[in-house]
């Protein structure tokens, strides 16, 4: 039985007949892997079970030792996002790699948006790094 191509295939000549400027269409990519087959990552909130009002600089220090010592193989990420008056911007550091990402968002952007554009960041320039093996820190829950 023969497969039938993709509707986009099959609609090119026509579609670009009804675009006279020749604008260009992005063309989705697909990981060959299919997401059933994926490690789902470990999600930790070792870092939130304390009130950030309460805890002192130490402690967030010990407890990140802890993670350092209990993942001493994994490549550190650290994103953020953040909104000032006039900006909305978002980042990740690759902290064995060296590699910094950053991006503004639009002004309306929420904070929230913000972080996860940055964890966004992080993930989609993964690939960039030699490791196999990550740890992404967040202060967004």
């Amino acid at each position: 039985m023969e497969s039938i191509p993709p509707l986009r295939i099959r609609m090119t000549s026509s579609l670009s007949s009804l675009n006279p400027n020749n604008i260009s269409f992005v063309t989705p990519q697909f990981s060959p892997f299919p997401p059933w087959t994926l490690k789902s990552p470990t999600i930790l909130f070792n870092l939130t079970t304390n009130i950030k009002a309460n805890t002192t600089p130490e402690v967030y220090q010990a407890l990140y030792n802890e993670l350092k010592h209990d993942y001493p193989d994994h490549q550190e990420i650290f994103t953020d996002g953040s909104k000032s008056s006039n900006k909305v911007s978002a980042a990740a550091v690759f902290l064995n790699s060296k590699l910094t990402f950053s991006s503004n968002l639009p002004n309306m952007s929420s904070t929230f948006m913000a972080e996860l554009t940055a964890v966004k960041i992080a993930l989609s320039n993964i690939h960039k790094t030699n490791h196999k093996l990550h740890i992404l820190y967040s202060d967004s829950k």
